[in-house]
């Protein structure tokens, strides 16, 4: 059983990395970026 601390660690831990956006995100916000706004229908 994990202490106390240790789990309020591993869960901010857990949080951190759920909000954090991916590659794949910043890969298309740099495209949108270099492209700029354009009319996709």
């Amino acid at each position: 059983m994990m202490s106390f601390e240790a789990a309020v660690t591993f869960f901010i831990a857990i949080f951190i990395f759920a909000i954090t956006p991916g590659p794949g995100v910043f890969a298309i916000l740099a495209k949108a970026m270099v492209e700029g706004p354009k009319n996709v229908s």
